[in-house]
């Protein structure tokens, strides 16, 4: 149920040259008499039919037909007019219906007009004249079974004017409840209305709190994101008007930092920690209203008023459409009381999926300094509508039991499918050790750059270079314009990957250049991102240089092996691409100090020469020990892992790629085992070679078809046309 903006009762005025629209809103106390009266007129209609409801005298109990209206809309969340049933046996008014309408299939109103039309449409042509009319209604109830009154009664059954009214609770409202109520649908109108809500959150309100600005901020945009709300978020401007320039600054939110760059790290350098607090600044997020998006605007206002409600700390009781039925409030009276029963993290988990989750998350802002003004167009004038504290003490005392803004979310739910798929696939990459070493993270904390805080939508850290991913969606054109404006803002100050719908590509032109794209058609896919960090961000030079290349010879030479994830981990690698050249600065090394180089070989990883030397000599006498010098791949791993201690967490395939380095083949009779010899055929295979030809004899020909015939010798004989004379 929502309030009409032209029901609102409110009163505009004029300050600083500035037009403000201020509603009028229900104090404590204020018209308490005839609010009970209304209760007590409600109350006494219970169970009687609509027919005798006066509709038109509650505007005079009340004193103001505004506040009537919204008191009346207020009050059918607790009461409900309902039609009545369909009689069983004999009806209140002394209604039983037959048989023959059971044995009809008729059990509605509905049914029965419907029955009673068809009737009239076969037999009378699909018009009762006044002649005929009581004739036929008195034949078509009595072939029901029903007398006249009865069938009349039946007919218009679920009439409005025959509805019963019900209560929907089992107590009836308070006056001071269905104020609050009141004060809380008028606020919702101006917000469903607005073109825009501008929240301020001051420096100071974090003092009294566990978290810090930046942890408060990225809630808030998490609440924004999750409800789908547009929305940017800057700093205030100072009183002066100037904005005062600042190197980029990460805030910080944690407890153990990341990794400090390095000293030789390209630019832009990784941003340092800092917070809001200490940075001493206002901050304010903006809500884009309708006008901003591409979806039904009733619908974005609906999730906009939504999220002011959380902002300004209380929940509403009723659904998205205020419209609940006793069995729904019923259901969700008893999910009120299991959900009490159980621990603060076991609820969040079982109400992941809500957005009434999103909405708890954010309804308790005690003891944070938040004011806010929307802009709202009335008749095509904008005018400000303030959103403070004062207002919020009229909104109802719910947010004082409400879950805490700072908390942080447990579930997986994402603003968008993109966010949600690139998650998805990019930690699927990071389980199967796939992702370069890159590790993603949703939500990161804001960055201040260039005197911007932005919030980004995706970080990607690996060692001391984090990268933040940017992913544009299919906004409209004002929005796009400010985002494009708003990440050139951030030019050489932060290492940042922007992914780009194909159809915003004009939109998105003047980044080109600027900062690595990514364009995309339905969805952002992992490997792309991967490719262009690994192209943009490419510090393995860097990670190359630090390596103590003397440090890691005397590890091989005193492990004898080092495992492939060891080894890639101890060169500072992160894909087989940068292996190549570690393994030559590694080998250049060593010719440098006078030592051997050492040998990588797949699945076995980094070994020195003399352990591979030793290794491959226990393979090759095994395998010469075994009959007819063959053993399978399964027994030789077995026996040498028995024999060497350093071989014991080496697989087969580790195994198979030693046995072809010490010059043994592997046979492959069968899919399901692999036979080690030192010869490079199968004892039984009676299979003639090939007589061995020269280069000069060249290849041989294959026997060719002969070519088929196109046409025919033989003329064709064609008929004439016209007889010969």
């Amino acid at each position: 149920m929502r309030f009409a903006l032209t029901d609102v009762k409110k009163r505009i005025h004029r300050r600083d040259g500035e037009a403000y629209l201020t509603p009028h809103l229900l104090r404590p106390k204020e018209l308490a008499r005839e609010i009970a009266a209304l209760i007590a007129l409600y109350e006494s209609f219970v169970g009687r039919p609509r027919a005798d409801f006066p509709d038109d005298d509650i505007a005079a109990l009340i004193g103001d037909y505004r506040v009537a209206r919204g008191l009346q809309l207020c009050a059918s969340e607790h009461y409900e007019w309902q039609s009545p049933a369909w009689p069983a046996s004999v009806g209140a008014h002394g209604v039983r219906p037959s048989q023959s309408l059971a044995a009809a299939g008729i059990s509605t109103p509905s049914q029965l007009r419907l029955a009673l039309y068809d009737h009239v449409n076969q037999n009378f042509g699909g018009f009762l004249t006044e002649v005929n009319r009581d004739d036929a209604l008195i034949a078509f109830s009595a072939a029901l079974g029903l007398t006249r009154d009865a069938f009349d009664e039946l007919l218009y059954l679920d009439a409005d004017e025959r509805a019963v009214l019900h209560r929907l609770r089992d107590a009836p409202p308070t006056p001071a409840a269905l104020a609050t109520r009141y004060n809380q649908l008028a606020v919702e109108a101006l917000l469903f209305n607005s073109a825009s809500v501008e929240w301020t959150i001051a420096p100071p309100a974090a003092e009294s709190r566990a978290e810090g600005l930046g942890t408060i901020v990225k809630r808030v945009c998490f609440l924004a994101r999750r409800m789908g709300v547009s929305y940017d978020v800057a700093f205030a401007p100072l009183d002066d008007g100037e904005l005062p320039a600042a190197p980029a600054l990460r805030v910080a939110e944690r407890h153990a930092p990341y990794l400090a760059p390095l000293a030789s790290a390209p630019t832009p350098p990784d941003p340092p920690h800092t917070s809001l607090d200490g940075y001493g600044r206002a901050v304010t997020l903006t809500l884009y209203g309708p006008q901003e998006l591409t979806g039904a605007p009733q619908q974005y206002g609906e999730r906009l008023a939504r999220l002011c409600r959380a902002l300004l700390g209380y929940r509403r009781h009723a659904d998205a459409t205020g419209e609940r039925s006793a069995a729904a409030l019923s259901r969700s009276e008893e999910r009120k009381r299991s959900a009490a029963a159980l621990s603060r993290s076991e609820e969040r988990k079982r109400s992941a999926a809500a957005l009434s989750c999103s909405e708890e998350r954010g309804a308790a802002f005690s003891g944070v300094a938040l004011q806010g003004a929307a802009r709202v167009y009335l008749h095509g004038r904008p005018l400000i509508f303030p959103l403070d504290e004062r207002l919020l003490k009229l909104l109802g005392p719910d947010a004082n039991d409400a879950p805490d803004i700072g908390a942080e979310p447990t579930d997986l739910t994402f603003d968008s499918s993109l966010e949600g798929g690139l998650y998805r696939e990019f930690t699927a990459l990071e389980r199967a050790g796939e992702a370069h070493g890159w590790w993603l993270e949703r939500e990161p904390e804001p960055v201040i750059a260039n005197d911007i805080l932005y919030v980004p939508d995706f970080a990607l850290t690996r060692g001391a270079t984090r990268v933040y991913l940017e992913i544009a969606g299919y906004w409209r054109p004002e929005y796009r314009e400010r985002k494009v404006q708003k990440l050139l803002a951030l030019r050489n100050a932060i290492r940042l990957l922007v992914a780009v719908p194909e159809s915003a590509r004009e939109a998105f032109a003047p980044l080109d250049g600027v900062f690595p794209l990514i364009w995309y058609t339905t969805r952002v896919s992992a490997q792309p991102v991967l490719r262009e960090l690994d192209r943009a961000y490419d510090d393995s030079a860097v990670r190359l240089a630090a390596v103590d290349a003397r440090a890691v010879l005397a590890t091989i030479a005193a492990r004898g092996r080092i495992a492939p994830h060891d080894a890639m981990d101890l060169l500072a690698c992160f894909s087989r691409a940068e292996l190549a050249p570690a393994l030559e600065h590694l080998a250049a090394a060593a010719t440098t100090h006078g030592q051997p180089s050492p040998l990588w070989l797949d699945e076995v990883g980094l070994c020195s020469a003399d352990w591979h030397a030793a290794l491959t000599q226990r393979i090759t006498a095994l395998i010469a020990s075994a009959p007819h010098n063959r053993l399978t791949l399964t027994v030789l791993h077995a026996e040498l892992r028995q024999g060497e201690p350093t071989a014991g967490d080496l697989t087969e395939s580790a195994v198979e790629s030693l046995a072809r380095s010490a010059g043994l083949h592997i046979i492959r009779d069968s899919i399901f085992e692999a036979v080690v010899s030192s010869t490079g055929a199968t004892p039984s295979a009676s299979v003639p070679s090939p007589p061995h030809r020269t280069v000069s004899q060249g290849p041989r020909a294959q026997p060719r078809e002969p070519s088929r015939r196109k046409s025919r010798d033989i003329p064709y004989a064609t008929q004439p046309l016209l007889p010969e004379a």
